[in-house]
């Protein structure tokens, strides 16, 4: 049997990878979505949350597609897709932050199993910005000078700083926070094991993904979330 070639083989990998990370979102997101557009019952989205919800699914089709255009060796429209990418991920810091506090400020307690404090809530989605967005911005700063870096960190600003909220939304993982942690761990974890195994070495993008994702898992944010330092901090923005 013919040996798969290093390069084939790591375009299957982020390729999968986007896929994996879409199906996710669609599981997390889409019942929840799907609930409130049929049942007359629920209450309504506002617009900002249309708008969110959008550009984040803008962001993971984006993301499949410029994988895929790599895995086809289509490089020059995947540069000329970039800007548009580059745009799109500064409007998702932005609308992050901005849902974020709207949705404090209207007392919604968050995706892990409706927490009751909205203020602990409001830490789960504040701090994905603080993983995605130096992420995304160290990614774009090395997309020409250093390919293999800016894949790794774009995969990691998605999979750690956008997961959480899909994974915690999830009908299985409602109210499981080990659960969340699990999954958002092996998602995390994925590219740097697939280099150890593939390479026997870590490329070193993945030390400044792995050191902000570790630092701000999930159930670290809760616990910030609960203390009375974020309760001030949280409430002198809104």
């Amino acid at each position: 049997m013919a040996a798969i070639h290093p390069i084939a083989r790591d375009r299957t990998f982020f390729t999968t990878m986007a896929l994996v990370s879409t199906l996710v979102v669609v599981l997390g997101f889409g019942p929840g979505f799907f609930r409130i557009v049929t049942d007359a019952t629920s209450v309504p989205l506002t617009a900002i949350y249309h708008l969110h919800g959008a550009v984040f699914a803008l962001w993971m089709m984006l993301f499949v597609v410029q994988s895929a255009l790599i895995a086809r060796g289509n490089r020059a429209l995947h540069m000329r897709l970039g800007a548009s990418g580059a745009a799109l991920g500064f409007l998702m810091i932005v609308l992050g932050f901005w849902v974020t506090l709207h949705a404090a400020r209207n007392g919604f307690g968050g995706p892990l199993g409706g927490l009751p404090d909205p203020i602990q809530a409001m830490a789960i989605p504040f701090f994905d910005m603080f993983v995605f967005a130096p992420l995304f911005i160290a990614g774009l700063l090395c997309r020409r000078r250093a390919p293999e870096a800016h894949r790794r960190l774009m995969l990691m600003a998605t999979v750690g700083g956008l997961l959480g909220a899909a994974i915690g939304r999830a009908p299985m993982f409602i109210g499981h926070p080990y659960r969340q942690l699990v999954l958002y761990l092996v998602l995390v974890l994925a590219g740097p094991a697939y280099d150890l195994i593939t390479r026997r070495r870590m490329h070193p993008a993945y030390l400044l993904a792995l050191l902000l994702c570790l630092l701000l898992l999930p159930n670290i944010r809760l616990w910030i979330g609960s203390t009375q330092w974020w309760h001030a901090l949280a409430g002198a923005l809104f």
